[in-house]
């Protein structure tokens, strides 16, 4: 899994600043007050041919799903404004990401799927659901 991996994407500087230490993976620290981010992976192998000759290479697609939940009354606009905020920063530091290792896995391409905005009634917060695709060589 490569859950070291985006951890240390989303702890940097221009997200760090917006949510402090609070990024987490499957759920939120308990105790922790908004904003969260946190997220979920969920990989499979493909085996593909490389080049020209019939040598094969294994490659993973994880889905990865980054939830930002924000306090609802806080910015005037429902929350929605600075989930909108952290979400634009996490965007920034992964969609389009180049090749390279990070927290020991070699990432190939990152790329942005889909995103949401929804009212989250359990925990009474804004939340927009970011979805990316990481490509993973061994």
């Amino acid at each position: 899994m490569i859950t070291q991996a985006i951890y240390d994407l989303l702890n940097v500087a221009n997200i760090t600043v917006l949510v402090g230490t609070n990024i987490s993976p499957v759920v939120a620290t308990p105790g922790v007050s908004l904003p969260w981010v946190v997220f979920n992976e969920r990989g499979v192998p493909e085996d593909f041919k490389k080049g020209t000759d019939s040598t094969h290479s294994i490659v993973s697609n994880f889905d990865v799903q980054i939830d930002i939940y924000c306090e609802k009354g806080k910015d005037g606009n429902g929350g929605f404004l600075e989930c909108n905020t952290i979400g634009d920063a996490i965007k920034l530091e992964l969609d389009g990401l180049t090749p390279q290792l990070i927290g020991g896995v070699n990432i190939e391409e990152v790329v942005l799927r889909e995103e949401q905005n929804i009212y989250d009634p359990i925990s009474e917060a804004a939340r927009q659901i970011l979805e990316f695709n990481f490509r993973v060589r061994p």
